[in-house]
């Protein structure tokens, strides 16, 4: 095989060429040629499994230190979800929401889905009553407030608001 290489190399431009330069220059031509094998080997091929090899390796650290973090919180997440399935077997988190503002005498204008909970507006309603409807909400029926929006109006103690709860 090598023969065959070799003869068509000498038979081509680049071999005919290559066989009329004088030894010192074919030994500085070889040299040259053999220097940039290697540097393409190592810029088109080594390098680049190089850099792969490393990021999939950071990587692989990074997803180890979740796992890691999740099997530690496990128990902390278990607990959390078994007190909030806990809180909603009577019924959905409108269901929930709705009881608790009536027995907390707060007047609800509008109940909306919003991404996985229900966003609640508010209108004219004692900010103090307000206060103590959203801690018995979350002491009680364990249901969180993700976004709040509260506005006072011309009256002293009454307010607006937009609760989104979860």
């Amino acid at each position: 095989m090598w023969a065959r290489v070799n003869n068509a190399f000498r038979e081509s431009a680049i071999g005919r060429r290559f066989a009329q330069l004088e030894p010192n220059e074919r030994t500085m031509v070889t040299g040259l040629f053999a220097f940039l094998c290697v540097v393409v080997l190592y810029v088109g091929i080594w390098r680049p499994v190089s850099d792969w090899s490393s990021s999939a390796d950071a990587q692989y650290r990074r997803q180890l230190a979740v796992v890691d973090w999740m099997k530690m919180h496990e128990k902390e997440a278990r607990l959390w979800r078994q007190r909030g399935d806990g809180a909603r077997e009577s019924g959905s988190l409108w269901t929930t929401v709705s009881n608790s503002a009536a027995h907390a005498n707060i007047q609800i204008l509008r109940y909306q889905p919003e991404g996985g909970g229900v966003s609640v507006t508010l209108q004219n309603q004692p900010f103090n009553a307000l206060i103590a409807w959203i801690a018995d909400l979350e002491q009680q029926s364990h249901v969180s407030v993700k976004q709040i929006s509260i506005d006072g109006q011309g009256e002293a103690g009454l307010v607006n608001a937009r609760i989104i709860l979860i």
